[in-house]
């Protein structure tokens, strides 16, 4: 007798197989997208069959051959792999062209201060004519008017070099007639050449003085290439999310189109049995748990199309906005090798490359170079002063004969001398000194402060990074257990049925076994996800994500305006800072700049 039944019970199991195709075509009735695809995508998957009757066990990432397939049954899709995309978001986002302008307009500034050293053009060009009454004979010699003409006309160079030296050339003519009985020669032509420069030898004078302009807008230009570099990081960052939590999406709509699968074979299965051990209490509680994965399969391709939008909005090319596809296909498969890593080297690595390391740098210079600025402004100014001229004159309005006569009659007349300004006391100036070495000292600790920042921002990632490596594995193993109790099961109850336990019991084990099932290829695809956002975030911890993806796509290049001269000058400023940081009294006993930390102590501006 129970060989009897046991053959009717295979019978039946046949018979509800035989409708594998028919169940795959009918899945989730309530997504009508899914009708049209069910049967291609689940071709490849292995059939329930398989499992029950021991064939061969599926693998665990049986999916990842599917993602890269169309799911929503529309032929408008765009399938692309993480690297195409993140050049294209390079090369065409209007975020990213909006990021770089940014460093245009700070390298802007750097040529307006850098323009304060080209040579200067002066043209002056006047024509007057005088006509005052005369109280004096001895003015005119008689007219009771003095009437004029006169046509001047300067043509000048001027030039202010990076050591503070103020050059000036200047050629001037004239032409000038007057009534006076008393001027000689009539129709006058004159000419006067002068050289003249202006050199500082105490407050403002050194090379950093007068290029301190110049220096603070490189500095600012640095501050901001590293805003840009920092917010193409985190552009670049939100893109590659973005990539994968749109395949942690499929994976979840796919594995969940697989337990609806599962779940019609099982649903045929109890009405195949429904006259030997299945009642209809039975069918309603398949019934009940199918309508539950249907409308789970609905709300995860709502959450599917909705990370497609996410990621075309971070990526921005034309190609994907404009066209608007229905389905977005990342073509990628996670890679999570078991990694361990090495913090301390991490940490190093980050002091090199993070963006805000190298801000606060800048600012640090920026800091040091306003207390060296304010140190030169407390010397008295004392400026250096010489200028030789030569002058020719000559009548009929002849110019030409004038300006030879500048180098052939008489000699050159000059002037030297030194202009001293100084005010006793210089309140204003060591006001200003105390601010900046209060602005220095505050930019030291700034700096120590960020340091410590980056220090637990790359250790918390590292070890995020290692826990998700390590955790891959164990959810793999629990993926693996929670498929062979699926399959116990379920060959269990093919074979014996209830074997006297209640079959609701045995029905409701097997449809709770699918549901953790299907849970635990969410949480290995979850921990896959998990492990790729950990990496992203050591590489934005470390400032190396900017390099890894492309950093010479976007390099930057200086204008070759910027840099005249032949010489460029690193700052060294922290170095250069004297011990005895000034007269203020408050900053007695606090410690020096030599107290930072030795990653930025050494910081240095390249000035190209």
């Amino acid at each position: 007798m129970r060989t009897l039944i046991l053959l009717f019970l295979l019978l039946c199991t046949r018979s509800a197989f035989g409708q594998h195709g028919a169940v795959v075509g009918a899945l989730a009735p309530s997504d009508p997208q899914a009708l049209a695809t069910g049967s291609k995508v689940f071709a490849t998957l292995p059939p329930l069959q398989e499992e029950l009757g021991g064939a061969q066990a599926p693998s665990p990432s049986w999916w990842s051959s599917i993602t890269s397939q169309p799911l929503l049954g529309s032929d408008n899709w765009l399938s692309f792999d993480l690297r195409t995309l993140i050049s294209d978001s390079l090369d065409q986002s209007p975020r990213f062209r909006g990021v770089v302008q940014k460093r245009e307009i700070a390298w802007a500034e750097v040529v307006q201060k850098d323009a304060a050293f080209d040579a200067q053009w002066l043209f002056d060009y006047r024509f007057g004519r005088t006509s005052d009454p005369v109280g004096n004979v001895l003015v005119t010699g008689g007219p009771d008017r003095l009437r004029e003409f006169d046509w001047n006309s300067e043509v000048g160079l001027q030039r202010l070099t990076r050591w503070g030296t103020q050059w000036e050339v200047t050629q001037k003519l004239g032409l000038l007639d007057s009534n006076s009985q008393f001027f000689r020669p009539p129709n006058q032509a004159n000419s006067r050449l002068t050289i003249g420069m202006t050199h500082p030898l105490l407050a403002g004078s050194g090379r950093f003085y007068t290029e301190r302009l110049v220096l603070e807008a490189r500095l600012n230009a640095d501050v901001t290439r590293q805003e840009v570099q920092e917010e193409m990081q985190q552009n670049l960052a939100e893109i590659m999310l973005a990539y994968w939590r749109l395949y942690s999406a499929r994976c979840r709509y796919i594995q969940q189109q697989a337990l609806i699968s599962r779940g019609e074979e099982l649903r045929h299965l109890v009405a195949a049995r429904s006259h030997f051990d299945t009642g209809h209490i039975e069918r309603l509680r398949v019934d009940e748990q199918m309508q539950r994965r249907s409308d789970r399969l609905l709300r995860l391709g709502t959450e599917l199309r909705n990370e497609q939008s996410r990621l075309a909005m971070y990526v921005g090319t034309a190609q994907i906005n404009q066209h608007r596809y229905d389905e977005l296909i990342p073509r990628d498969l996670p890679n999570c090798p078991v990694i361990d890593l090495d913090i301390e080297s991490a940490f190093i690595t980050s002091l090199n490359y993070r963006p805000d390391v190298a801000m606060v740098a800048a600012e640090l210079e920026k800091a040091a170079l306003e207390v060296k600025v304010t140190r030169q402004d407390l010397l008295p100014r004392l400026n250096a002063l010489v200028e030789t001229y030569v002058a020719g004159l000559e009548g009929r309005y002849d110019l030409f004969q004038s300006v030879g006569q500048q180098f052939t009659d008489g000699e050159p007349g000059f002037t030297a001398g030194f202009v001293l300004d100084f005010a006793p006391g210089r309140r204003a100036v060591q006001a200003r000194n105390w601010a900046a070495q209060a602005e220095l000292r505050r930019s030291a600790a700034r700096t120590e402060e960020t340091i410590q920042r980056v220090r637990a921002e790359v250790e918390i990632a590292a070890r995020n990074l290692m826990t998700a490596s390590r955790s891959i594995s164990n959810r793999e193993s629990a993926l693996k257990t929670a498929i062979s109790e699926e399959n116990y099961l379920a060959e269990r109850w093919k074979a014996i049925g209830s074997d006297g336990a209640p079959v609701g019991l045995l029905l409701e084990d097997l449809l709770n076994i699918q549901q953790m099932r299907t849970q635990a290829e969410s949480d290995l695809v979850e921990a896959q996800v998990e492990y790729l956002d950990a990496l992203v975030r050591l590489q934005l911890a470390m400032g190396t994500l900017f390099t890894e993806c492309g950093e010479t796509i976007t390099q930057e290049t200086q204008p070759a305006s910027v840099a005249r001269d032949a010489s460029p000058i690193p700052l060294g400023l922290i170095d250069s800072i004297p011990e005895d940081a000034a007269a203020n009294p408050a900053a007695q006993g606090d410690e020096s700049v030599d107290t930072l930390p030795k990653a930025v102590e050494k910081s240095q501006v390249d000035i190209r």
